[in-house]
């Protein structure tokens, strides 16, 4: 059963960037917005280049507050905490559909029974890439994939950080060559564990969240 699931989202993804790329095909280099020019007294339309392809080789700066719910393991205890976390990533989108990127995320979260000793916080640098199904409309739905590293905290504590992977999907809203906004769901969990000293003891650490983000994107 899952692995029929997983040839229908393989297949549909196709069919999406088949569907997208035939639309490019048969599309004018310009469109008009329906914002009119004034010239002679007479209303006309100011043409600019598809929204879709904005993204085409542009550096991005992005801005971006998530929700988390994080579970978290340190040795034979488990622990769980729902916080917010701020994220910053430069991107440069190489062509019209992809793009390369470097994110830094932090996050601190106390366990939800309370318990301080439990408490995790860590910055999460990422280095990854996001997919962009852009079809010459305001709305352009992407997905992303990054390798992170995690550089933990904890109080009095000897740690080492740890590896994993995150993955996100979503669409933005391009108001204009130079402003989006986006909202989008991710995932992520380490790879390999972090050691973390408690009363004297090494322990292992690994972590796992899913989430909510909503953030805006600047253009250059």
């Amino acid at each position: 059963m899952m692995k029929q699931r997983w040839m229908c989202v393989v297949t549909a993804m196709v069919l999406t960037v088949q569907s997208v790329g035939a639309a490019d095909l048969g599309r004018q280099p310009v469109t008009a917005v329906s914002s009119p020019g004034r010239v002679g007294g007479e209303s006309m339309p100011v043409e600019r280049a598809y929204q879709g392809d904005i993204l085409l080789a542009r550096l991005q700066a992005e801005f971006d507050l998530g929700w988390n719910s994080l579970d978290w393991e340190v040795g034979d205890s488990k622990f769980k905490a729902a916080a917010w976390a701020p994220q910053a990533c430069v991107a440069y989108g190489v062509n019209d559909r992809v793009d390369v990127r470097g994110c830094i995320k932090v996050l601190s979260a106390t366990d939800s029974e309370k318990d301080s000793s439990a408490d995790v916080s860590f910055v999460r640098l990422g280095l990854g890439s996001r997919v962009w199904f852009a079809g010459g409309q305001d709305f352009v739905p992407y997905v992303g994939v990054y390798l992170n590293y995690y550089i933990l905290d904890g109080e009095s504590r000897s740690v080492s950080g740890m590896f994993g992977l995150s993955a996100e999907a979503g669409v933005a809203y391009l108001f204009n060559e130079w402003f989006a906004m986006h909202v989008g769901v991710h995932g992520e969990t380490s790879v390999a564990d972090g050691t973390v000293r408690v009363e004297g003891e090494d322990e292992k650490v690994a972590l796992t969240s899913v989430g909510l983000g909503l953030g805006v994107t600047v253009l250059f």
